[in-house]
């Protein structure tokens, strides 16, 4: 299975001047292949086998946030956090005072948020989603 980050959303601050971004993850798993001829009805061997590893589900480690425009894409964004810090998974607190001043004139942001799995593994930008908040 490959982890991806299935959405994300944005919740603005009373005073609008910050705000949580939020998301959640999911795994794609590979499609099965059935073997060429179907075994007797009574075997005892199934037609495909089951990851018994200890962790089957990919989980992420902690997850890189950018932010940028809707016309730069994920490869132009600016770095601006990652999470982790505060124990708390699947969130990130962004406050538009600390953001760079190329981020904080923006009418509309558009947050990335790219997932770092549990061995280390940087997910590629279509396994990724964003959301845009307006400021």
């Amino acid at each position: 299975a490959s982890p991806r980050i299935l959405w994300a959303d944005f919740q603005h601050s009373e005073d609008h001047n910050s705000g949580v971004l939020t998301w959640e993850v999911t795994a794609a798993f590979p499609p099965i292949s059935l073997p060429a001829s179907a075994p007797a009805v009574d075997s005892p061997v199934p037609l495909w086998s089951f990851d018994n590893s200890k962790h089957p589900f990919p989980s992420c480690g902690y997850f890189n946030v950018y932010a940028g425009t809707s016309l730069g894409g994920p490869t132009q964004a600016t770095f601006i956090g990652t999470t982790g810090l505060d124990g708390r998974a699947n969130r990130f607190y962004v406050d538009w005072a600390v953001l760079p001043d190329a981020i904080k004139g923006l009418k509309v942001i558009r947050f990335y948020v790219q997932g770092v799995t549990d061995r280390g593994e940087v997910m590629e930008w279509e396994q990724c989603v964003f959301v845009d908040a307006s400021r």
